[in-house]
Parts: C-alpha cells; sequence; structure tokens
C-alpha cells in the first residue's frame, strides 16, 4: 500500500462515526441493570457500527501486502483486549498523537472472526476503553448471541423446537394405535415448532417404511387429517432426514416400539 493509499484509508477511517451506539453506550453505563429495550438498542446499534481500530501497518515482503498490529488494552488481570472506539473525538480524549496512528474500520463480525482464531491472544474488545470502557469478552459475545437469536425467533426468521413433556392423549393414543397397525415405526416424537408468531406442531417419525412420502400421505389421510387443529396444525418428518435427527437430539419420543 502506497502512502497516499493510507492517507486516504485513514482520513476515510477518521469520519466515522457511531452517534447511535454512542448515544446507547452512555444509556447502558447509566445502570447496572438496563432495561430490555436499552439492551436491544444498544445490540442493534453495535451489530451496524464500523468502529475505529488503532493499528501500525507496515509493508510485508511479500508484494501488495501489509502487516498489521492491533493496539490494545490490558486489565489488572493481565488479560488484553483489542481497543475500538465510535468516532475520532472520542479517541482524541485519551490519545494527543492521533497524527502519528493509523486507523481501520472493524464491524462487530471482523472482531469475532479475529476472536476465534486459536492464535488470538486478546479476550475481547473494550468499545471506547478510557471513556464508556463497555468491555466485550466472551461472557458478552455470549449474550449478545442469544439475544439476536431471540430477535431472530420473534421476526420469524427463525424456528424454535420446544419439547412436549406430556403430549396429549387425544393425540397421542390415535397415533399409537396406527404406528401399532403397521409395524414399521420404531419410534416418534412430538414437539413445538414456533417461528414468529406462528406454532405448529412437529411429528418426527422414524420409521421402516421404504418411502416416507407414501408413509405420510397415508398417515395424513387416515389419521392426520381428522386431528389436526387449524390454530397448530402438524408438520410431519421423518427422522432419515438430518433436520429430523437435530430436531430430536436429546428429546423423549412418546411412542417407542416394543
Amino acid at each position: 500500500m502506497t502512502d497516499e493509499q493510507k492517507r486516504i484509508l485513514k482520513q476515510k477511517t477518521m469520519a466515522l462515526t457511531n452517534p447511535e451506539l454512542l448515544a446507547a453506550l452512555r444509556e447502558i453505563k447509566k445502570s447496572p441493570k438496563p432495561s430490555a429495550q436499552v439492551t436491544a438498542d444498544y445490540i442493534n446499534a453495535l451489530m451496524k457500527a464500523r468502529l475505529i481500530v488503532p493499528v501500525a501497518m507496515t509493508d510485508a515482503e511479500e508484494e501488495n501486502k501489509l502487516q498489521v498490529k492491533f493496539s490494545h488494552v490490558t486489565n489488572n488481570k493481565g488479560q488484553k483486549y483489542f481497543m475500538a472506539f465510535t468516532d475520532i473525538e472520542t479517541l482524541k480524549k485519551s490519545r494527543n498523537d492521533i497524527d502519528k496512528m493509523q486507523f481501520l474500520g472493524l464491524t462487530y463480525n471482523d472482531f469475532a472472526g479475529m476472536l476465534s482464531d486459536p492464535k488470538c491472544q486478546m479476550e475481547g474488545f473494550a468499545i471506547n476503553p478510557f471513556t464508556e470502557n463497555i468491555i466485550i469478552g466472551p461472557q458478552q459475545a455470549r449474550a449478545i448471541q442469544g439475544i439476536i437469536t431471540s430477535q431472530r425467533v420473534r421476526n420469524g426468521e427463525l424456528a424454535v423446537i420446544e419439547e412436549i413433556e406430556d403430549p396429549p392423549e387425544e393425540l397421542t393414543r390415535p397415533m399409537e394405535s396406527y404406528f401399532e397397525d403397521r409395524g414399521d415405526v420404531k419410534k416418534a416424537y412430538m414437539m413445538e415448532l414456533r417461528k414468529g408468531d406462528h406454532v405448529n406442531l412437529l411429528l418426527v417419525v422414524d420409521t421402516e417404511a421404504e418411502d416416507f412420502e407414501q408413509f405420510r400421505s397415508d398417515f395424513n389421510e387416515k389419521l392426520l387429517n381428522g386431528l389436526n387443529d387449524e390454530n397448530k396444525p402438524f408438520v410431519v418428518m421423518s427422522f432419515a432426514e438430518e433436520a429430523g435427527k437435530q430436531a430430536t437430539h436429546e428429546k423423549v419420543p412418546f411412542y417407542v416400539k416394543i
């Protein structure tokens, strides 16, 4: 990278501002137990942000390659964290040598990728370490991922499968009778499948039937059409499918062939 390219990169990176994230960080700091809305606003802003990261860049031996050394902070336990800033004005509050520094603009996912490298010696990254000082380490990353997943479920982007501990007998008894009459069903599971506001009953069947589509058609015609509830219609899946195996992992079947 030429000096001119470095200058342009620095100029563009220094122009980054993250007003939504900065406001969210300050809200987070106001209370030891932020509300769910404050936390959601913070995470949404964090996912959209490109943060200013101080680095040292030198030309590598390989042509058109750079060696990048990231600045870091160390806590009183000796743990190291990447430094990241919402904006250049916040950075100026702690550093007076920015004219000599280089910067990269990185996202949350960029940091997650670097931290997943087994060779990485950092514990996480600190946002505005000398002012708001929001630390994102493994524990915080897991919490963030959990909230993001919950949001995606509520938005209908992801499905959640929940075990039904005591499936209603008015459903299980006729199914068990049907399975016994067929003789080729080894076990069956019943669960709830939630996607956004939509709820289905998920039935996963482990059968020796050679043609599962034929099994499903027969099962629907002879039994399921009379049991279906329009508010919770059944979805029937084969245990032989990878999705079926994943859905039933560590779940207890309501029917097992004796």
